[in-house]
């Protein structure tokens, strides 16, 4: 049988011994969940390299690892269970997803109030750190050794909380908005978008302004479509 060693790269091991899944998230690895990470995290670093960036101890993480090749992925699953894990709605999934793979500087500068959230899962230092901003959040957890899920949702929490004190900024759209932005605070607007043929998996990161021009939309009638469903969604709730 084939043993999993130090050189190996993460998202080879991660893929093609898919019964190590949980043995990543059990030794802090839980943002490898997210498939992005893996071809970018993970396509370049090793195991070795991980380990030393996360501080786990490497001989007891391979032990596991190779532990687990003999096992089913089912089994491990079982074994794994963290019965304090949030079980996510389709919609909260779909609206965690969005700010993790949204760059930190645009969350930020759209965002100011979410700066709290990085000082408390990050440190206080985060901000003076040279390359910090330029990669999305979920790379950012992984390097932190955080949990993506719960700091994307005290994101969440954080913009939900500015929506109900601020009336006005919450039916302003900007063009400077991205799609997966828009999104995020307004999950309702997905609707909208389908129905004018913009795909927010693809083109999630294009600013609403480009996008509509992309697809030769009235940039005007875009907006007032969403501003409605926005309403709509008020009302509903």
């Amino acid at each position: 049988m084939k043993q999993i060693s130090k050189e190996m790269k993460v998202s080879e091991v991660f893929e093609t011994f898919p019964q190590t899944q949980m043995i990543f998230k059990k030794f802090g690895f839980g943002a490898l969940m997210n498939p992005i990470l893996r071809k970018t995290f993970g396509k370049v670093t090793t195991i070795e390299r991980a380990c030393f960036l996360h501080k786990v101890k490497l001989e007891e993480f391979l032990f596991s690892l190779n532990n687990a090749l003999t096992e089913t992925v089912e089994t491990l699953e079982s074994k794994s269970a963290d019965p304090s894990s949030p079980r996510l709605s389709p919609e909260e999934l779909m609206q965690v997803n969005n700010i993790l793979n949204t760059n930190i500087r645009s969350l930020i500068e759209r965002w100011p109030q979410l700066k709290s959230v990085f000082v408390k899962f990050f440190g206080d230092g985060c901000f003076s750190c040279p390359g910090f901003g330029m990669e999305d959040l979920a790379f950012a957890c992984s390097m932190h050794n955080s949990d993506p899920i719960l700091f994307a949702q005290e994101c969440l929490k954080k913009i939900q909380e500015s929506k109900i004190h601020s009336s006005s900024e919450l039916l302003y759209i900007q063009a400077s908005q991205t799609i997966n932005q828009i999104i995020a605070l307004h999950p309702c607007v997905l609707s909208v978008f389908k129905k004018f043929g913009i795909d927010s998996c693809c083109g999630g990161n294009h600013r609403i302004d480009e996008a509509a021009k992309k697809h030769g939309i009235n940039y005007e009638e875009l907006v007032r479509e969403l501003l409605l469903e926005i309403r709509r969604g008020e009302i509903r709730c």
